[in-house]
């Protein structure tokens, strides 16, 4: 059986205002080398946290390109650095 998280409701609240805010956003989407220029990290790193689910990402057609979500990226990062 799953573990029971349990939250206050001012913390679900915040999670639900920063899920809108994300929906709502202008989104600024980038290609694989774009993103390995701008935060330094390899493909196959940073391929392998696409994977994971670490950040937004977009594939228009199957087997197609990715595009990544620059600001998503960035906050994952931070998150790292914390």
């Amino acid at each position: 059986m799953d573990d029971v998280i349990t939250i206050s409701r001012s913390e679900l609240k915040a999670l639900i205002a920063e899920e809108v805010a994300i929906q709502h956003r202008q989104v600024d989407w980038v290609s694989i080398k774009e993103l390995q220029t701008i935060t330094g990290w390899g493909r196959t790193t940073l391929e392998n946290w696409r994977d994971q689910g670490k950040f937004r990402y977009h594939q228009k057609v199957k087997g197609g390109k990715y595009t990544y979500d620059l600001q998503d990226v960035q906050r994952f990062l931070r998150s790292m650095n914390k």
